[in-house]
């Protein structure tokens, strides 16, 4: 698994007793359902158990108000994206990270449809935040490290979805779509980005003409690209422009009958490899 892999990377990195720095990691875990933010961390029953302040009866509107306005994204200058009220938990080990995913993994929504017995309904997202500091020059440095499962965009005529079900294809097709327009704008010139030159890898005598800046890039058409905005070249935990990384795992399906859908899978791909994040000195 990915996800364990990297974290055993990090256990190694961060190991006190070969460096002199030490070093803290934490985790969260969220999911974008409908374009509302849910910590996967909470039972959700317990949530809205406190949302009713204890009491047994259904939620009232403004109480459901509230509670989907609870998680909130917030940018802030040094290139951080924190979210409102989430659930952080510290982690040591693969081991830790492992019983964080099955406790996220029994809240997380999911639903049988036509195409997927355990179709998941919303963009799951994992995030580390690394913490560290110089034990003798007191320096500290930060950084994340984000992890997206996005949910399979699909066709409602083939999945055969309805009420509920329907909504909710509606709302992830709908992200997806933002994401691939984010990512079509960036790769056609926004800020942070520049396309690759003919040459594959770089030219360093080729001119390259400069981004405009009134390029509209539109992260805020969704909570998932609004989420992702400095993961997607904007600052890194430093502050710097372009610093991020990102790379995107693209999975197809073997079968005929999906061959429709690997297609779009595989030109959503090609869009996302012409964009390259540029650093700014």
């Amino acid at each position: 698994h990915t996800l364990f892999r990297n974290m055993d990377q990090l256990t190694r990195s961060t190991d006190p007793t070969k460096s002199r720095w030490e070093w803290t990691v934490k985790a969260s875990h969220l999911e974008i359902y409908n374009e509302t933010i849910r910590d996967l961390l909470v039972d959700p029953h317990v949530r809205e158990q406190q949302a009713r302040g204890g009491q047994n009866r259904p939620l009232s509107d403004e109480e459901k108000r509230k509670l989907i306005k609870r998680h909130e994204i917030k940018h802030m200058k040094d290139g951080t994206t924190t979210v409102t009220n989430l659930t952080t938990e510290s982690v040591c080990t693969p081991l830790d990270v492992e019983a964080l995913l099955h406790r996220a993994k029994s809240n997380r929504t999911v639903a049988s449809t036509k195409c997927n017995d355990f179709s998941s309904r919303s963009h799951s997202v994992f995030t580390l935040e690394v913490g560290g500091r110089d034990m003798i020059t007191g320096e500290r440095r930060k950084g994340s490290l984000t992890m997206i499962d996005l949910a399979g965009s699909e066709r409602v005529s083939k999945s055969e979805v309805k009420d509920d079900e329907l909504k909710e294809a509606i709302s992830i097709n709908k992200s997806l779509s933002s994401l691939g327009d984010v990512i079509a704008a960036l790769s056609e010139g926004g800020s942070n980005c520049q396309r690759p030159s003919k040459g594959g890898r770089g030219n360093n005598n080729a001119k390259q003409a400069p981004p405009s800046k009134t390029h509209h890039i539109p992260f805020r058409n969704s909570k998932l690209t609004y989420l992702l905005q400095n993961t997607l070249g904007g600052k890194d935990g430093r502050g710097k422009e372009g610093g991020a990384k990102c790379l995107m795992l693209v999975n197809l399906s073997p079968c005929v009958e999906s061959a429709q859908e690997s297609l779009c899978s595989l030109r959503f791909a090609a869009k996302a490899n012409s964009c390259v994040v540029r650093s700014t000195r």
